[in-house]
């Protein structure tokens, strides 16, 4: 039997802490239109064993995370308010292009296409949880490939070729400048000019777009630039719930005490990982493509296994150990190409269904299956 999990509230209060930025005043955020400086974000929490390792897990409830329709997060919101104030902070949010352009991104990310999202990378939960025989079956994948290893860039390549992005054509890359150029040159000249609500620009044109091209046949270089957005939006997020797992963190270790391990643990599960590039550290790349890997299906896939758990908690306990690391990427790249296989077979059967509801319907009609009205 599992650990009861149960669910906590943390909140932060940026005049706690010291180590936010300091290049600007606090007062900046509680501006008319700004984020203010508290934060409130609804966590679960567990007993959880990792191999050797016991520790105390956390985590936020992704239903309504990404925004999806009927479906809302105060931690969705919550997190990309206080990633803008931690950038007006650091004063970025008003002359950063790439801040800019994250922070509408993600409060895009309601309005965005999360199935074309996910023809970019694919990261959709099933219709149903993972089985369980499925979790055996990985667990068998990972223990007989228990002791190989894959380095970082080659976890990044082939993450990439089982789950994207794909490779886009020029004229494809053109119209992705256009679009952008019109999405967000506006917004962003009146986020610089100290308009906080600038990012209206960006959603009115956004809300254009989806009627014009997105709910309209035809159009398929605009809808392709348009899934490429929209995933762009997801990666945009996933920004801000990194950097509002750093706060968060910290915020546990003072109510909680949260051992090393468990901050390196949390770190890895929740944090965007970005790699130096080369030798010179001068570039750096997302390891993971800018998703999360507590965050993706295949995480929840792969945590769920025994193996996957003895991985997890020998990597944490040797976390100077680069084997260890290439034992836990290889592991992890493992869970991704079961859950793409899985995911194939599930797009399958969903068009098959499709396929078939016309006949089903008709024949059921034709057959006398159905009630009159009253």
């Amino acid at each position: 039997m599992s650990d009861p999990e149960e669910s906590i509230e943390v909140v932060i209060d940026l005049e706690q802490f010291p180590e936010i930025p300091s290049d600007v005043p606090l007062a900046i955020t509680d501006r008319r239109h700004g984020p203010g400086h508290i934060f409130r974000f609804a966590l679960n929490r567990k007993q959880t064993t990792l191999g050797r390792l016991d520790i105390d897990q956390y985590w936020m409830d992704k239903r309504g995370l990404y925004g999806e329709r009927n479906k809302e997060s105060e931690n969705r919101r919550e997190a990309i308010n206080l990633f803008w104030a931690l950038c007006l902070c650091a004063g970025s949010a008003l002359n950063d292009r790439g801040v800019q352009e994250s922070y509408v991104l993600a409060r895009l990310l309601q309005h965005s296409r999360s199935n074309g999202s996910r023809r970019v990378f694919a990261d959709s939960s099933m219709e149903y949880r993972c089985p369980p025989e499925m979790i055996v079956e990985l667990n068998q994948i990972l223990l007989t490939d228990k002791d190989k290893k894959m380095g970082a860039s080659e976890f990044h390549r082939q993450t990439a070729e089982i789950l994207g992005p794909p490779e886009y054509t020029q004229q494809e890359r053109d119209q992705y400048d256009e679009m952008v150029s019109e999405l967000m040159d506006t917004a962003c000249s009146a986020l610089t000019e100290g308009d906080l609500q600038g990012y209206f620009e960006a959603e009115n044109r956004w809300v254009n777009y989806m009627q014009t091209i997105g709910r309209r046949s035809g159009k398929q270089l605009e809808k392709c630039v348009l899934d490429i957005l929209s995933y762009e939006a997801r990666a945009a997020f996933h920004r801000c719930y990194s950097q509002a797992w750093q706060y968060i963190l910290l915020q546990l270790s003072r109510q909680f005490q949260l051992s090393n391990d468990s901050l390196l643990f949390h770190k890895l599960w929740h944090l965007d990982q970005a790699m130096p590039a080369n030798e010179t550290n001068a570039t750096h790349f997302h390891l993971f493509h800018g998703h999360i890997f507590g965050l993706h299906p295949a995480g929840a896939d792969f945590i769920r296994t025994a193996i996957g758990q003895e991985i997890l908690g020998d990597l944490i306990l040797n976390p100077e150990d680069d084997n260890y690391h290439q034992k836990f990427l290889n592991g992890f790249c493992l869970a991704c190409y079961q859950y793409a296989d899985r995911h194939q077979v599930s797009k399958e059967l969903r068009r098959q269904s499709a396929q078939n509801m016309p006949d089903n319907f008709f024949n059921s009609l034709q057959a006398g299956d159905h009630n009159d009205a009253d």
